[in-house]
């Protein structure tokens, strides 16, 4: 979708699927859900649950981040009360990618060992763009301690958004979280032979769905996505600043010091 589209426009339409508009609108928060059923397609309101995980899956360069920005602006402006962001891993000076009222919402923090420190309420997102990848080390100290936080997020509100290239990175057991949401994006073949077997077959039809409707390509199937949970094929927008080359590449721009001062 062009950016010269006014975002009070576009953003209002209701192109999150039902289930992702569970998790990301704040608790209690009325949304439009469209139901499908003997009576055809129809319309009920219900209530977000505000907690949970959504996972986006995909190769590398398939649209991850720009899935998760698309989705964490539109909460931003349909929210009837402003939810914080947390980028966990991103360095600070990243921040400034982001749309004013993205930017005035969201915070940074460094490692899964600040994890404590995420605001009740927030969305956290762990994109693999991030210092921190879920789950690279099978077993370490922070994937406990992500499974951990996991479970109790609920508590506190917190919606976690994490993107990956492969499910099989994600060790610590997310399935187990009470609500859990997986949108599915374009996959490379060698990409989808290795995707351990719980998900495969979801993912297979994904690939299928998205290669019929939208094109072979990743760039083709850029602007969509499949989501599982809703079995629903969905599109949303890519505005210029989602596109943008530091959205995706935090670290590219950073100078030798730089980069010293995170490797330290």
């Amino acid at each position: 979708m062009s950016s010269n589209i006014n975002p009070s426009t576009w953003m209002r339409a209701p192109w999150p699927t039902n289930k992702v508009k569970h998790l990301i609108l704040p608790r209690g928060a009325p949304y439009e859900s469209i139901e499908t059923g003997s009576r055809g397609r129809y319309s009920v309101v219900k209530k977000a649950f505000g907690a949970g995980c959504l996972m986006i899956l995909g190769t590398s360069g398939s649209g991850k981040s720009t899935l998760s920005m698309g989705l964490l602006q539109w909460v931003t402006i349909n929210s009837p009360m402003p939810r914080p962001i947390c980028f966990m891993g991103f360095p600070a000076k990243w921040l400034e990618c982001l749309p004013d009222d993205m930017r005035a919402v969201s915070y940074v923090l460094k490692s899964l060992d600040d994890l404590h420190q995420v605001k009740k309420g927030s969305i956290l997102l762990l994109d693999d763009t991030g210092i921190h990848t879920p789950a690279r080390r099978a077993m370490a100290s922070t994937n406990v301690k992500l499974a951990k936080f996991a479970q109790i997020a609920r508590h506190r509100d917190i919606t976690m958004m994490i993107t990956a290239q492969n499910n099989r990175v994600i060790d610590f057991a997310a399935e187990s979280v009470a609500e859990t949401v997986t949108l599915v994006k374009w996959y490379s073949l060698s990409s989808l032979q290795t995707e351990r077997n719980t998900k495969k077959g979801e993912i297979e039809l994904a690939q299928r769905i998205l290669r019929d409707t939208c094109g072979p390509s990743s760039q083709e199937c850029l602007p969509f996505y499949w989501s599982i949970e809703d079995r629903t094929l969905a599109t949303y927008p890519c505005l210029d600043w989602m596109l943008d080359d530091r959205v995706g590449r935090p670290y590219g721009d950073f100078s030798p010091d730089e980069m010293k001062e995170v490797l330290d």
